[in-house]
């Protein structure tokens, strides 16, 4: 019985590493949280905008080009978007290549191009 209750412990935190990355998605609570060394979920510190394709690699505002540095492959037209504040800028992939995509800011959104800057996180739904 003892087997079975480590063997599902070790599962259970297997998959709940797996989910959270090890990025410190979960918290340990010790005595002086009111529990013994369970484990509870910290709900601020995962983004549910979408799948992270990759990060602004370089931005031009007189164009309104910006270089994605991407993990995955994108497909020719696909739409990300970038969050800056509470806003989401959305761009369509206009030349993808194997590491990196080039993208055009949305037209009823390039006054907000000047807020989309290097490194930021990107974003597809």
């Amino acid at each position: 019985m003892r087997i079975l209750i480590i063997v599902s412990t070790i599962m259970a935190l297997a998959f709940a590493l797996s989910c959270g990355g090890g990025t410190g998605w979960l918290k340990k609570i010790g005595p002086e949280d009111g529990g013994t060394a369970a484990v509870r979920e910290e709900p601020q510190a995962r983004q549910t905008q979408g799948t992270v394709v990759g990060r602004v690699l370089e931005v031009n505002y007189n164009t309104n080009e910006v270089s994605v540095r991407q993990n995955r492959d994108l497909m020719m037209g696909s739409v990300v978007f970038v969050v800056t504040g509470t806003r989401e800028i959305m761009m369509t992939v206009t030349f993808p290549m194997q590491s990196m995509s080039k993208c055009q800011v949305v037209a009823n959104q390039r006054q907000y191009a000047r807020d989309i800057k290097k490194d930021m996180v990107v974003y597809i739904r």
